[in-house]
């Protein structure tokens, strides 16, 4: 038996209005152009570029917010970054640790203050910029990890992992007297993530060895309060192996007030392939499958990307799905969905917001390429399965 379908009122048939009078032909028209203003509106937000998460709207300028970390606490999404000049009309400071706030992932978000601003103990005075900090709730205690350069000891003038704690995570953070993490003399650890599995607190980072100068990938547990190790052995859980990871085809890096510089290998190309940094793991809550991004390549040009694995559990072991190109470079690619133009994405890290769903924010250059250090903006996208693989998509 086939049913006919039910025919639709005509909205200017008056014999389908039920209840009020008639519309007279004054009143068709206006509500016309009531319609068509609202069609124009609405084309014109759909059409406006996907903006960055960082764009300052008070001043109208993209800050920037490399290798960005974000969290969530009381309502509010604040998100850390990399050492930066930031500047207003009356001039212009660096902000050791800088720390953004929004009230949403779907707007911008306003440069608070400085999250760290008193130099380590363990920090060179001379080279005290912080990289990468990440920052997590363990207990009643906030604790941010971050690499900087050691100003003493046999890792002097090495990148070493410290910690900071606060008890809110708006800081002032108050560092630790000595690093928690350091390489073997002469090499780097830096690029600090930390993640839970809902029972033990873990860090993955970036360290270099003899065999590794550009970095692989390591992670192991933290102790009960997220200060120190828990005496199980770091893991290696990423190697570089593709073509698309190897930055040392590149010449000399852009010159950065960041002082962000591969570890100095004389005479040789630095083993392996790489840079291989700033690893994040995360479980998506709507698959149950964990996720390990990690950026590689020249992090100063277009060609700094993120590749994609998913694993067993945050230290692996992993299937590495972007094997002959990364997951994600640039606005055009296809594992993302976006009117947003940028290139050079990296320093992923993932947050699962109060929705229940999880979400990727990472910094890359506005357009084709990097100007300077000023243009890595940061950017946030939801995560979901599309195609049968993960991608990124506005929200």
């Amino acid at each position: 038996m086939s049913i006919a379908p039910k025919a639709l009122a005509d909205p200017w048939d008056e014999r389908s209005v039920r209840r009020g009078p008639a519309l007279s032909s004054r009143q068709r028209l206006a509500i016309v152009i009531v319609a068509a203003i609202a069609v124009a509106a609405w084309a014109a937000n759909s059409s406006r570029p996907w903006q960055s998460w960082s764009h300052d709207a008070f001043w109208r300028i993209d800050r920037p917010l490399a290798d960005p970390a974000p969290i969530v606490a009381d309502g509010e999404f604040d998100a850390y970054a990399t050492s930066a000049p930031e500047c207003f009309p009356g001039g212009c400071a660096t902000y050791w640790v800088p720390r953004y706030m929004s009230r949403s992932l779907t707007g911008t978000a306003a440069l608070q203050a400085d999250a760290m601003p008193d130099r380590p103990p363990w920090v060179d005075p001379g080279d005290r910029a912080i990289w990468g900090p990440s920052v997590a709730r363990i207990g009643a205690t906030y604790v941010m990890y971050f690499a900087a350069t050691a100003a003493g000891g046999p890792n002097r003038g090495d990148k070493c992992i410290g910690t900071a704690t606060s008890p809110t995570p708006t800081g002032p953070f108050q560092a630790a007297p000595g690093p928690m993490v350091c390489a073997d003399p002469g090499f780097w650890a830096l690029d600090p993530y930390a993640a839970a599995d809902g029972t033990r607190w873990y860090l993955l980072w970036r360290e270099d060895d003899a065999a590794h100068a550009t970095g692989r990938i390591v992670g192991a547990q933290l102790s009960a309060d997220g200060v120190g190790l828990g005496g199980a052995a770091k893991r290696t859980i990423l190697t570089g192996r593709f073509a698309w990871e190897d930055g040392s085809r590149h010449g000399p890096p852009v010159p950065s007030t960041s002082g962000r510089r591969l570890p100095a290998v004389s005479g040789r190309k630095p083993a392996g392939i790489g840079p291989i940094e700033n690893p994040a793991v995360a479980r998506d809550p709507d698959t149950g499958q964990w996720l390990l991004t990690w950026s590689a390549n020249r992090w100063d040009t277009a060609d700094y990307a993120t590749g994609l694995a998913t694993c067993s559990g945050p230290l692996g072991p992993c299937r590495v799905v972007s094997r002959n190109r990364p997951w994600l470079r640039t606005s055009h690619d296809p594992s993302i969905g976006t009117n947003a133009s940028f290139t050079g994405a990296g320093g992923l890290s993932f947050l699962t917001a109060p929705d229940g769903h999880l979400y990727a924010m990472f910094a890359a250059y506005r357009g084709s390429g990097p100007p300077d250090d000023l243009g890595r903006v940061g950017w946030v996208y939801r995560v979901v399965v599309a195609r049968g693989t993960y991608v990124l998509t506005e929200f």
